[in-house]
């Protein structure tokens, strides 16, 4: 019995350490804060001579962390990844710029964030 139990353990286990260590697309390993869900539909990118575009929207139902807490959260993730911070919402690395656009709710209980990046 304690056989199965630990197969099913390590069976399912990576799966859910996978769901929580989950990046946004297109943007060079910038994560997604567990909570929050990847619009495929509205992720955009706009090549042009200059550069690329990117734009990839985001969202949270229920129980959303406080705004607070989601600058403290990519503050800490997108220093540890190279990323250089010019304000709680942009963020600078080699010639990439990455913007944080976050809106709640008036009730509070849903957060959105659009991630723009430039490069």
């Amino acid at each position: 019995m304690k056989i199965i139990l630990l197969s099913l353990f390590l069976l399912f286990c990576p799966l859910t350490l996978a769901a929580q260590d989950q990046n946004i697309p297109y943007f060079d390993g910038v994560p997604l804060m567990n909570g929050f869900q990847i619009s495929q539909d509205d992720t955009m990118i706009f090549d042009k001579p200059s550069g690329r575009i990117i734009e990839a929207f985001t969202w949270c139902e229920a129980q959303c962390p406080s705004i607070d807490a989601i600058h403290a959260y990519y503050a800490q993730s997108l220093s540890s990844l190279g990323w250089t911070p010019l304000s709680a919402t942009h963020f600078t690395k080699n010639e990439h710029a990455l913007s944080l656009d976050i809106q709640r709710d008036p009730e509070g209980s849903s957060t959105a964030i659009l991630f723009q990046s430039n490069s």
